[in-house]
């Protein structure tokens, strides 16, 4: 009892005996029912954003579901699924869920659950999300060193906190600040236009780089050539 074989729409027909009392409701990923439209995941994608994973997800127009949730599992095989708890929001018609509680060393799969004729199915294909690698506070790269011209600094914040990147000659005088403030997570870069802080071009010679952020400091010497 399918709607229509010559069209080939073999969806089946909700009379069906194998539509209801044995659970059979779907052929490959086609619904039950004539006339009626099965869950179709139109867009499903998710990524690392600073604070958590950000899932966006939208399912056709006339999905005869009642309810569609998102499920995540820690699992590298896929298995252990739960819901987590998100803040939704919508972007025109598509559904946005944060999930701040996942943490950037932990991978993740997230897949869509549909509740169609009373029964959870999964609809679309489950996405990963892999794991970021271990942000640490530190100075990344200063250079060019030696050098003439001005000096790149780069440095890593673990979590956004206030920094101060400092220059110092070798008597421990502070030259330069080129970067102090509020910063948020993630890798960053100023410039040392090599220039003190009265706006003297600094001599040649020997300079230390220090990166302070809450918990600590890191340090770089730099030699500064004419």
């Amino acid at each position: 009892m399918f709607c229509n074989v010559d069209s080939a729409d073999v969806r089946l027909d909700s009379a069906s005996p194998l539509a209801d009392p044995a659970g059979c409701g779907q052929i490959g990923a086609l619904g039950v029912g004539c006339g009626v439209t099965a869950t179709l995941v139109e867009r499903f994608m998710a990524g690392r954003v600073s604070d958590g994973v950000r899932v966006v997800w939208q399912v056709a127009e006339g999905a005869r579901t009642a309810e569609v949730w998102l499920e995540r599992s820690e699992s590298t095989s896929g298995q252990g699924w739960m819901r987590p708890s998100t803040e939704r929001s919508f972007d025109n018609t598509a559904v946005v869920e944060l999930d701040r509680s996942a943490v950037s060393e932990q991978a993740y799969w997230y897949r869509l659950v549909a509740l169609e004729d009373n029964d959870p199915t999964v609809i679309g294909t489950p996405i990963l999300v892999e794991a970021q690698a271990r942000l640490d506070s530190r100075l990344v790269e200063v250079g060019p060193n030696p050098g003439r011209g001005p000096v790149r600094i780069a440095f890593a914040l673990k979590h956004a906190a206030t920094i101060e990147v400092d220059v110092f000659d070798l008597v421990g005088r502070r030259v330069a600040s080129p970067g102090r403030g509020a910063w948020p997570a993630g890798t960053h870069e100023v410039v040392w236009d090599g220039r003190a802080r009265n706006g003297e071009l600094t001599p040649a010679g020997m300079y230390v780089v220090r990166y302070a952020y809450p918990g600590g400091q890191d340090r770089r010497g730099i030699v500064r050539i004419r």
